[in-house]
């Protein structure tokens, strides 16, 4: 897995989806809302646009969960009953709606007092 190749998508994974992860959040989409709270626009559009190129990768078709732990994300999808490709179209769609969330101004984060 080339972490270079996702660079957007290695720091969102490795800086909001470490081991602590759920000592911070009680789900993983609110680790996609903070995420997208505190970063800009296009930040959290290269992460997506990174995270969509990922399902079509041959590494994270072949070993969905080591290509995941390679990026830097320590999420179990078991945790929440996925696999973990079905867990990063979740994670796609999730970081989708946040962001549109975001731009309508209804998200929650920093930028809304909490």
């Amino acid at each position: 897995m080339n972490q270079q190749h996702y660079k957007y998508l290695a720091n969102f994974l490795g800086a909001y989806f470490h081991q602590d992860w759920h000592d911070e959040h009680a789900t993983f989409e609110e680790v996609v809302r903070a995420f997208v709270a505190a970063n800009p626009p296009q930040a959290v559009r290269l992460a997506s646009d990174e995270l969509r190129a990922l399902n079509n990768d041959d590494d994270f078709r072949a070993n969905p969960a080591q290509a995941l732990i390679e990026i830097g994300c320590y999420f179990e999808p078991s945790y929440v009953g996925m696999t973990p490709p079905q867990w990063v179209a979740a994670l796609s769609t999730a970081l989708e709606t946040a962001a549109s969330e975001k731009k309508r101004g209804n998200g929650t984060g920093p930028e809304k007092g909490t």
